[in-house]
């Protein structure tokens, strides 16, 4: 790891814990509601799970929508998701 990471790391430690330790429980719950007999908290953990996934899938898209909306001159595509990543 180069020192940039490490400091990273360092300075968002606990937000990244509290992250971690609220996804695992999250793919923990989903994970035991294909056991789960009730249909509609099966349901509910699905929902939740594909808004999840949705959410994440088009945040990319959605973040160079806005920025590309926001610059004064026109800018192309590519070039702003050259500068996202």
């Amino acid at each position: 790891m180069n020192l940039k990471t490490i400091n990273l790391f360092s300075l968002y430690r606990g937000k990244l814990v509290v992250q971690a330790t609220l996804a695992g429980l999250f793919a923990t719950t989903c994970y035991k509601a294909h056991g789960w007999k009730s249909d509609v908290l099966r349901f509910g953990a699905i929902g939740s799970l594909a808004s999840v996934m949705m959410d994440a899938t088009f945040h990319v898209a959605d973040t160079i929508n806005i920025r590309s909306k926001a610059s004064v001159m026109s800018v192309q595509t590519s070039h702003m998701v050259q500068k996202i990543l």
